[in-house]
C-alpha cells in the first residue's frame, strides 16, 4: 500500500504548485481543449504571480504527496456567501483509480464543512469525462452549464457541479 500524505500549502510552495500544474495539464488536457490552449491558461492561472495572487485572496491550497513524492494538489475557498468552492484538483496520471483522489476530496470537503460551508461547487470540463464521473461518485451533481470566454478567442466549456455536504 502506498503512502499517502495531504498537507496544507504555503507561498514557498508556489513553485511546487506551478510544477504540478505544467505536467499533469500537460499529460491530460491536450486531448480535451488543445496544447494552444493549455499552454494559455497554464500562462493565465499558473503563474507564481498569479498563485501567490490566488492564496491571497483566499485559495487554501493542499499539497498530496505519494512516498514522499508530490503528485497531486487542489485548492479550496470559503466563499463570501458562505458556500464553498473547489477551483482545483488535479493529480498525476499514474495514481488515478487508487483512491488518492477520494483522499484528497474528503480532505477538501472537511476543511469546507470545518468553515461552515452546507454546499460545495466546483467546475469541471464537460468533455473531461473520468473526473466528471469521479465528481459524480463523490456526490456532485450538475447544477448548469457554463461557457465561459477566458480572452484570446478561448473558452472553457464546464459544468457547474454541487454537492450539499450534510448529504
Amino acid at each position: 500500500m502506498q503512502e499517502c500524505s495531504i498537507r496544507r500549502a504555503s507561498k514557498n510552495d508556489v513553485p511546487l504548485i506551478r510544477r504540478l500544474a505544467e505536467i499533469i495539464w500537460r499529460e491530460h488536457y491536450p486531448a480535451i481543449i488543445g496544447t494552444e490552449q493549455v499552454e494559455y491558461m497554464l500562462q493565465r492561472m499558473y503563474s507564481e504571480f498569479e498563485l501567490e495572487r490566488q492564496i491571497g485572496e483566499g485559495q487554501v491550497f493542499y499539497i498530496c504527496h505519494i512516498n514522499n513524492e508530490a503528485l497531486g494538489f487542489f485548492s479550496v475557498q470559503v466563499k463570501e456567501d458562505g458556500s464553498g468552492f473547489i477551483p482545483k484538483f488535479y493529480l498525476a496520471r499514474e495514481q488515478r483509480g487508487r483512491g488518492v483522489a477520494a483522499a484528497m476530496m474528503n480532505e477538501a470537503l472537511r476543511y469546507l464543512s470545518a468553515h461552515g460551508c452546507k454546499e460545495v461547487r466546483l467546475q469541471v470540463n464537460r468533455m473531461n469525462i473520468r473526473p466528471l464521473n469521479f465528481y459524480f461518485k463523490q456526490g456532485f451533481k450538475i447544477e448548469k452549464a457554463a461557457d465561459l470566454d477566458i480572452g484570446d478567442g478561448f473558452f472553457m466549456n464546464d459544468f457547474i457541479m454541487l454537492k450539499k455536504l450534510g448529504d
